[in-house]
């Protein structure tokens, strides 16, 4: 990623209010445990894992203009993340899927801040 992304004053400050509730849902939609009574429908967690990376690194990235920062450390979290629900966490098991479906919705985000970054 290049220059930061120029964005006027409201979208930004709407951009920060909008980092802890993401930030909080990605890690309390991580680490919390499981509920084995609910199994997802096909495919859905997937989607979720997807929006749970992406979105979080699209808004920090775009904040930042450091996509590629954000998107290295979220893939590292990634692999964390899934090798602790195996091992730590009830009711949940570490997926490689997951983790790859977590890498799908990194790239997503990533993709679209290099599409639409503002050159200058």
């Amino acid at each position: 990623m290049e220059p930061a992304p120029r964005i006027d004053a409201a979208t930004r400050r709407v951009l920060w209010w909008l980092v802890v509730p993401v930030l909080a849902l990605h890690l309390l939609a991580l680490y919390l445990p499981g509920n084995p009574a609910t199994p997802d429908p096909l495919y859905v967690d997937k989607v979720v894992h997807a929006a749970l990376f992406g979105i979080p690194v699209w808004v920090l990235g775009r904040l930042t203009g450091r996509g590629w920062l954000i998107a290295a450390v979220f893939a590292v979290h990634a692999v964390f993340s899934e090798l602790a629900q195996k091992w730590w966490i009830p009711n949940r098991s570490g997926d490689v899927y997951d983790g790859l479906a977590d890498l799908v919705g990194i790239g997503i985000a990533v993709w679209w801040l290099h599409r639409t970054r503002d050159d200058g």
